[in-house]
């Protein structure tokens, strides 16, 4: 089964268990200290409605302003886009939102080799919370990741993107959930392969996996964490974003500092002026 879905965006952020309005870009310093030395970190994050009537996307920034939880908790972020035309998606962005932060405050960090495991698991929580809140008419896709002792943990649920720019290469680290995947295995399978017969196929972006399911089949985590250094940058997007930029644009926009980053982004996307723009959320760290 897959969903077709449709866009949407207020402006919130979560962060130590609280939702307050922001205005449409933030930046904030933080410094974290490890095994390998300091590294310091500068978050953005930008959020706009696009031509929706409503903003649907909902994130979290937590501890990116307290250097003492960072070392002890690590920096969190999270962003999840409800699926606008269907019901209660704003709201089920926003309890997505906070159960991802509630599973945060509550990982074991001790054995950093169960956090990949701990990260997909809230996944499957907070699928399981949504739907006994709101059934399954609705849902939202979620990308989350969490940089503790100099490393990143990822995890992605539907078409929402985490990307990581090192040097001069833009890496997109996850998968995402859509039916023209599933399409390309099934050319796959024929005699004469035709990506164009996919390419055409009318639900292609239709999601296959998001919060708000009966059951999530499919989990996208790194089993490992990345290693990171300085000049690293982890963008999390809403496909607002994604789908509507290109990856040299965002590329381009991420060898700027955060917050001049986000206002690249920002009038890149608005420039294009999609009659159809949807909602746009990201979040910007940056190892410095």
């Amino acid at each position: 089964m897959f969903f077709r879905k449709k866009r949407k965006k207020e402006i919130r952020t979560i962060d130590k268990g609280s939702t307050r309005e922001i205005p449409g870009i933030t930046v904030i310093n933080g410094n974290k200290r490890n095994s390998s030395g300091i590294l310091s970190y500068q978050v953005a994050n930008l959020q706009m409605v696009g031509t929706r009537e409503r903003q649907e996307d909902s994130f979290a920034l937590i501890n990116s302003a307290d250097v003492t939880k960072i070392l002890e908790q690590g920096l969190f972020a999270v962003v999840c886009d409800g699926m606008g035309g269907l019901e209660d998606g704003k709201l089920i962005s926003e309890a997505a939102v906070q159960g991802f932060v509630s599973h945060f405050y509550n990982l074991d960090l001790e054995s950093k080799e169960f956090i990949p495991v701990q990260l997909a698991d809230a996944c499957h929580s907070v699928n399981s919370q949504v739907t006994e809140l709101y059934g399954t008419a609705g849902g939202t896709t979620v990308v989350m990741g969490l940089v503790f002792d100099a490393e990143f943990y990822w995890a992605a649920v539907g078409d929402s993107l985490i990307f990581l720019k090192r040097g001069n290469s833009l890496i997109r680290l996850n998968k995402e959930h859509i039916y023209l995947n599933d399409l390309y295995l099934k050319e796959l399978s024929r005699e004469t392969i035709d990506k164009s017969t996919a390419e055409s196929d009318g639900q292609k972006e239709s999601l296959t996996e998001y919060i708000g399911k009966k059951a999530i089949k499919e989990i996208d985590f790194n089993k490992k964490p990345f290693p990171l250094a300085m000049g690293d940058v982890i963008f999390l997007c809403s496909d607002g974003v994604s789908s509507y930029i290109s990856e040299p644009e965002i590329s381009a926009a991420l060898d700027l500092p955060p917050k001049e980053a986000c206002s690249y982004i920002d009038s890149a996307i608005k420039s294009i002026n999609h009659p159809a723009q949807d909602n746009y959320t990201c979040v910007i760290i940056t190892c410095v």
